[in-house]
């Protein structure tokens, strides 16, 4: 694991994820620790993609989803992202960052709507 350490997520990807999802493919924490790879390379598609595969594998985990609701965030899929912060906080209600998150989201909104009702009345 100490190439994930040392910032080489490439490596990291093809000499230790991937040969563990080979040797398990039912890991979910290979699959989580590769989409946390791409996402610290950028590409946040592949790190959608394989947190994903480390949910359908492990339900419970809390961390991986909220991790979904953070690219989906990003992606702007505000209301998948709403609804995913919600269910993280089911899973996990003491989980700091997804309620924090989730606060962020509903004021963004919020203002959102505020905007959308200016602009009803200013027509």
């Amino acid at each position: 694991m100490a190439t994930f350490e040392n910032s080489e997520f490439k490596s990291a990807i093809v000499n230790c994820f991937n040969r563990a999802i080979l040797c398990n493919p039912i890991e979910a924490g290979a699959y989580h620790n590769k989409a946390a790879a791409y996402n610290k390379m950028g590409d946040r598609r592949q790190g959608l993609i394989n947190f994903r595969k480390a949910y359908a594998l492990d339900p419970q985990n809390a961390n991986t989803f909220y991790n979904i609701a953070q690219a989906y965030d990003e992606f702007g899929h505000l209301n998948l992202s709403l609804n995913t912060y919600f269910k993280v906080l089911i899973l996990d209600p003491l989980f700091q960052d997804a309620e924090n998150s989730l606060a962020h989201l509903l004021v963004q909104l919020e203002t959102f709507s505020t905007y959308l009702e200016r602009k009803v009345i200013a027509l």
